[in-house]
């Protein structure tokens, strides 16, 4: 690709050097009539430019550089110049010139009727979208049935009807792809590369029949369509991915048009932008982030979350529903939304992002091993100290940890009282605190006593330093570590 530099300057120097880096997998072709001293062929990074005589302004040159097939659109350089004039005086100018690097993408249209990908006659130009070394390509569909055999990558797809029969893999390597309307069958794998894109967008439902997805990148669901698949299909949004849910209708995660089996796994990010309601009909293995910041997601199917990646984050205002509950076997849970459906809890669980009000409208099981955690900043309940509240009952287990937080250490009383849960029987208690004692705070320091009542559970008597009892324990532990260290130390030798 040749693109060219522009370069200006109020009064004409002596020696003029122009320098530009270009983004890591480029390199140097050629360069222009013009310049003293040029790049090096296939020189990559941080490109020089030399006038020996510099030219009257303003002046353009050219050179030419290879680039990666993935790339697309325009490609910001960064570029310096620097003049010497008569005196000797240098004079630097950084940023330098603006170069751009607009990279096309040469888009081949389908002619609406049945054949392969690989058939040129069937493409408008007569010529096989498929990336290359110095060409990209974007496709255009809206009408037909392409069956592609191969595997092929181009920069974009513009789906807007018909029929891509994929039996290969297809990826999209570039940030325009949009999917309008069409149906995608076949048994192979559409890929968006991590930094690509594609938009599900308009009404229109959108199927992928035995397709697997996998979004490496980004992957933004617009409109009131839904997402249809079946008989093997799946989608797999992989770690480091993002998949917006940004839709506007209420709109499904569904199989119920073409049967069979189809499973949704989020291992990178699903984010919940739009306001209404999304459910999820299919089983939905979550690895990785559920950010819900408006609207419902409900989950009528299976939902499982084993592995320690897994987080779900309410928004206020944000509702996430479980048909079938939510047993959380690894991860956690925080926000301060509200979760419809019987939680069991073997993880963490934690109400606000940092603090909130978390509400569960079922029952709440706490395991063995799980961890319910309160954060306290200040004195008013679900808004500077957490809140979970529980509308069935509450079955309690597990280690209960209270984080202090915004120095409220030092701003509450020993008056103050604490209201951390309510729900409508409370049974149990945690392992590490009975009825009546006293929990330390994270710091190690503060503590408050642990009141558990029919139905809530209550912390008062704040204790900013421990007592003095306490005290004298902690100075008798530090004491004996103090001898055991002297004790090491005469019976260590060092090598010379």
């Amino acid at each position: 690709m040749v693109f060219n530099a522009s370069v200006s300057y109020s009064t004409p120097p002596s020696v003029l050097a122009f320098s530009a880096t270009i983004p890591s997998g480029w390199s140097h072709v050629s360069t222009g009539t013009g310049p003293s001293v040029v790049p090096a062929a296939g020189a990559t990074g941080t490109l020089d430019w030399i006038y020996v005589s510099a030219p009257p302004s303003p002046f353009t040159f050219n050179f030419t550089v290879q680039y990666p097939a993935n790339v697309s659109g325009a490609q910001p350089l960064t570029s310096t110049t620097i003049t010497r004039d008569a005196t000797g005086s240098p004079s630097v100018s950084n940023p330098g010139p603006g170069v751009t690097l607009t990279v096309p993408s040469n888009t081949a249209v389908w002619d609406g009727t049945t054949g392969n990908w690989t058939d040129a006659a069937r493409w408008s130009g007569s010529t096989v979208p498929a990336n290359g070394a110095a060409t990209t390509y974007a496709a255009r569909v809206t009408a037909g049935t392409v069956t592609s055999n191969a595997p092929v990558t181009v920069n974009d797809l513009q789906f807007i009807g018909g029929t891509i029969n994929n039996l290969s893999t297809l990826t999209l390597a570039g940030s325009g792809s949009i999917w309008e309307a069409g149906i995608f069958t076949g048994v192979g794998q559409l890929v968006i590369n991590s930094n690509a894109f594609l938009t599900a967008a308009t009404a229109n439902n959108h199927d992928f029949a035995q397709t697997a997805i996998t979004n490496q990148g980004q992957f933004i669901w617009n409109g009131s369509g839904s997402l249809r698949s079946g008989n093997g299909g799946s989608f797999l949004n992989a770690s480091g991915a993002t998949f917006t849910d940004a839709t506007s209708g209420a709109v499904q995660i569904t199989n119920s048009t073409i049967g069979g089996n189809f499973t949704f796994t989020n291992a990178g990010t699903y984010l919940k932008t739009g306001s209404t309601q999304t459910t999820v009909s299919v089983p939905f293995v979550n690895q990785g982030s559920i950010i819900a910041n408006a609207g419902t997601l409900q989950f009528a199917n299976t939902f499982t979350q084993s592995q320690s990646t897994g987080n779900i984050l309410l928004a206020p205002g944000a509702t996430a529903r479980f048909d079938q509950g939510l047993n959380l076997a690894a991860g956690n849970l925080t926000g301060s939304g509200t979760v419809v459906g019987n939680v069991t809890n073997a993880a963490f669980i934690s109400p606000g992002s940092i603090l909130g009000q978390l509400t569960i409208q079922g029952n709440l099981s706490l395991a063995a091993g799980s961890v319910l955690q309160f954060d306290i900043g200040g004195t008013t309940q679900g808004t500077t100290y957490d809140f979970l509240n529980v509308t069935g009952t509450a079955q309690l287990a597990g280690t209960l940890t209270i984080n202090l937080v915004n120095g409220a250490q030092s701003t509450i009383l020993p008056t103050n009282s604490f209201t951390l849960l309510n729900a409508s029987s409370i049974t149990g208690s945690f392992s590490n605190v009975t009825n009546g004692a006293r929990i330390f705070a994270t710091n190690g320091v503060s503590s408050f006593v642990v009141s558990y009542t029919p139905t809530s559970l209550v912390l008062s008597s704040f204790n900013p330093i421990p007592e003095p009892s306490t005290w004298a324990l902690l100075a008798t532990g530090l004491a004996a570590v103090a001898v055991s260290i002297r004790h090491r130390r005469r019976g260590t030798c060092s090598k010379r």
